[in-house]
C-alpha cells in the first residue's frame, strides 16, 4: 500500500479509448484523461513508502530488575547502519509494589555483531538517549532522565536473539537490569 501512496507526479501522461456508439453505428466516443497530479505525494510520503518497504527493523521486549523492583519493556529500533540503530521504547516498572513508573523514551544504539567458530554469533552493543515519567513520579511526571547502558545478545535461531543489558538512568539509585528477546525483521 504504501507503494502506491508513494506516487510521483514528474511525468504526466495522456491515455486515449475509443469504442463504438452502440446507437449510432460509426460514432466513436473519445475519453481523453491527462493527470498531472498524484493524489498523495511530498517528502513525508516518500518517508513513509521508505520506511515500510525497510527489511533493517528490530524490535525487542524484554523484563526489567532494579533493586527489588520489577517491570517490563519493549522497544522497535531501526538500523541506520550496519553498526547504528535508533528507536523508540516504552518501560513500566513497580517500584516496591507502591508506585508503578511509565516511562517513554528515545534512544540510539551502538553495536556490532562477533562470531565465533563459525557456530556463536555474539551481539554487543551500548545505547544511549531520554526517557521521560508520564506516571508514577508525582511532581517529576514529564522531567528529562538521562539513559546510559550496555549489554549483549547472543543468536538463537534465525533472526532471534535473547540478551542481557544493565542500564543507568540518571535520578535511579540502582542501575536497571534487563533481560529479553530481539527480533530482526
Amino acid at each position: 500500500m504504501a507503494a502506491m501512496l508513494a506516487c510521483s507526479a514528474a511525468k504526466a501522461e495522456t491515455v486515449t479509448a475509443t469504442t463504438a456508439n452502440p446507437i449510432t453505428s460509426g460514432t466513436w466516443i473519445t475519453l481523453e484523461t491527462n493527470s498531472a497530479t498524484a493524489f498523495l505525494s511530498g517528502p513525508l510520503v516518500d518517508l513513509f513508502g521508505n520506511l515500510s518497504s525497510a527489511t533493517n527493523w528490530g524490535a525487542a521486549v524484554f523484563g526489567i530488575e532494579s533493586g527489588g523492583s520489577y517491570g517490563a519493556g519493549a522497544v522497535l529500533l531501526y538500523n541506520v547502519t550496519k553498526v547504528v540503530a535508533t528507536g523508540v521504547g516504552l518501560d513500566y516498572i513497580a517500584k516496591g509494589g507502591e508506585k508503578q513508573v511509565t516511562m517513554p523514551s528515545a534512544q540510539i544504539q551502538f553495536q556490532t555483531e562477533i562470531t565465533l567458530a563459525s557456530k556463536v554469533t555474539l551481539r554487543p552493543f551500548a545505547f544511549t538517549g531520554v526517557a521521560t515519567p508520564i506516571s508514577g513520579k508525582g511532581p517529576d511526571n514529564g522531567s528529562v532522565v538521562g539513559i546510559f547502558g550496555a549489554g549483549t545478545g547472543v543468536k538463537i535461531y534465525g533472526n532471534l536473539s535473547a540478551f542481557y543489558a544493565i542500564e543507568e538512568r540518571t535520578g535511579e539509585s540502582n542501575p536497571w537490569n534487563l533481560f529479553g528477546l530481539s527480533y530482526l525483521f
